[in-house]
């Protein structure tokens, strides 16, 4: 079954849609969340966490207009480790009814869905075999051809 992600997709069924985004610092050659966001789409309820990735340097942006995260800034956020906020996540996706969730983000499969997964995999976890993954970016590429950026 296929439908269009909109409000006539939210009558009761299997599949659960939201939106996501992850910010995300480097650290030597690997990446580590420091905030991640997600939104319900049928009932706009929301979940946002601050992930303290817990490193001895925040090195700068690799572009000085992107925002630079520090220690100080996820202290005065009450930032947790992720160990502790992917528990959390877990539990607020899974109160919603469902047995398919999809989340979709702008480059899904280029940033989002890799570094999902693997801080999953650094605290020892598998995401859920039932979450899936919708990447925008191609989507709105193919069907709004031809436009400005």
């Amino acid at each position: 079954m296929t439908c269009i992600v909109d409000k006539q997709c939210c009558m009761p069924h299997t599949t659960v849609h939201f939106v996501f985004d992850l910010e995300a610092v480097q650290s030597e050659r690997t990446h580590h969340i420091w905030d991640l966001a997600f939104q319900h789409v049928c009932t706009g309820k929301t979940f946002q966490r601050y992930v303290d990735p817990q490193l001895s340097v925040y090195p700068p942006p690799p572009d000085p207009t992107l925002f630079h995260v520090t220690s100080t800034f996820l202290q005065q956020q009450k930032a947790q480790p992720f160990s502790v906020v992917v528990q959390e996540l877990l539990q607020w996706v899974h109160s919603f009814t469902g047995t398919h969730f999809v989340f979709m983000s702008h480059g899904c499969f280029v940033l989002d869905k890799p570094l999902l997964e693997f801080e999953f995999g650094r605290q020892q976890l598998i995401p859920p075999s039932n979450w899936y993954f919708f990447d925008t970016l191609p989507f709105f590429r193919s069907k709004y051809r031809k436009q400005p950026s």
